[in-house]
């Protein structure tokens, strides 16, 4: 089982993004999304290309990390992003570093979250998937930050049904 840490949740949006790069990736709350995030404290790790942990926890994989924006987005399906375009990207999605024309390799984590579980014991709930941009946000603020696809980000709470996420504490 393996882990990366350094995901951090962004003030602006309140989305989880990856800070372990120089820049923090792109931010739908800033005017033309032409800034970047902005880190609350604490940070995050998160689980990667574990299969084996599928058998013993309620767990959902095909996270990804979104090579454009850094955000967290649930990869089976690319919701909007805000982040600028390439040739090797497909245009105004997100975008999890698979493969388009051989430009980049198909190796990029699948991450896992624990589901339905409770917090304690050095982790945090409250993580539920924007139903817009499929970004994961935190379900604490009334604000729930601004989503790449217009509004606030949705993610439907506490209804039945909606998962809720749980995130381990980094350090």
């Amino acid at each position: 089982m393996a882990d990366q840490s350094g995901w951090r949740r962004c003030k602006k949006c309140r989305a989880l993004f990856f800070d372990g790069f120089e820049h923090s990736g792109v931010c739908a709350a800033t005017p033309n999304h032409a800034g970047e995030h902005t880190p609350e404290t604490g940070s995050f790790r998160l689980t990667h290309d574990a299969p084996e942990i599928d058998l013993f926890f309620n767990m959902q994989r095909e996270w990804r990390n979104c090579w454009k924006c850094q955000v967290l987005y649930y990869g089976p399906t690319n919701g909007p992003c805000p982040g600028p375009d390439s040739p090797q990207t497909i245009d105004g999605v997100h975008y999890g570093g698979q493969s388009i024309g051989g430009a980049f390799p198909d190796d990029t984590f699948n991450f896992y979250l624990l589901m339905n579980f409770g917090a304690g014991g050095g982790q945090v709930d409250n993580w539920r998937a924007c139903w817009k941009c499929l970004s994961l946000i935190y379900d604490k603020p009334a604000d729930t930050g601004d989503c790449p696809a217009g509004g606030q980000h949705e993610n439907h709470g506490n209804e039945a049904g909606v998962a809720n996420f749980t995130l381990a504490i980094d350090g």
